[in-house]
Order: structure tokens, then sequence, then C-alpha cells
């Protein structure tokens, strides 16, 4: 998994800080390039439920970030490996830290999720033990 920072640095376009992983645009009413507030099939926030309503990876490449990554921005939050907080030590990268987190940060927003859970700065946290349909997991690897 990526750290909190380099999902950060990818859905931002790196030092260009674009507020979507695809530039300024807002995202619209619509899946064009996210997929979140249930517009998914065009089943809208009345009828999302489940995860029928979660795309296959890269069915928005209109919203691919600067550098080619897709689904930064919607669909599933995304976990990182770092600790929401880190109350334990001070950090620059809490990934490192040399015991089990029980909050990671989670990034991206979900399919259910409204605009503001998608910007790339935006990101959340969840409980390191627990499951859910609206949050996966994105494979990252030493360059």
């Amino acid at each position: 998994m990526p750290s909190n920072a380099e999902l950060n640095y990818a859905a931002s376009g790196g030092a260009e800080q674009r507020k979507y992983p695809w530039g300024q645009t807002e995202p619209g009413a619509s899946a064009d390039l996210a997929i979140y507030d249930c517009h998914y099939n065009g089943s809208g926030p009345d009828s999302c439920t489940g995860v029928t309503n979660i795309a296959p990876v890269g069915s928005v490449p209109a919203g691919n970030g600067k550098y080619g990554h897709a689904d930064l921005a919607g669909n599933v939050w995304e976990w990182t490996l770092d600790e929401e907080t880190a109350p334990h030590a001070s950090c620059d990268d809490c990934a490192s830290l040399p015991y089990a987190p029980v909050n990671n940060t989670i990034r991206g927003g979900g399919f259910h999720n409204e605009a503001f859970s998608i910007l790339a700065a935006g990101s959340n946290w969840g409980e390191t033990a627990s499951r859910s349909g609206g949050v996966g997991v994105r494979c990252a690897r030493a360059p």
C-alpha cells in the first residue's frame, strides 16, 4: 500500500497541487470524472446500495491523475500505511512507526460520498480492524 504522502502526491499532481486528480474542473453531477455520490450507472443517491455501485478499475479515464493513475478520486476509499494521527510519536513518515496503528488514513472518497470527499487533499480514517464494501487497497511498489 502507498503511504498517505505518496497517495496525496499522486492525487494532487505533485507540485501542481490540483484540486482534483484530473485538474481544477468540478466533477459535476455525473460519473464522467469520478465515481461518487451514487452517479455510477445513473442510479443517483436514492438507489445507491451495496457494492453493485462500485465501477471496474479504470472505468473513468478522463479522471486519471497527472501520472496516469486511475481512480484516485471516488469509487472506493483507499487504505494508506499511515495512522490517521500519531499520538505516540512525532514523525515525518508515520508508515514506519514501530507499532500497529489503530486508525489508518483512507483517501479518495467512495462511490456513495459527496463531491467534497473526492478532493485531492481530502482524507479520512478507518479502524484498521474493520471491513467495508466502500474501502479498498491500491498496490504500490518501491521505485
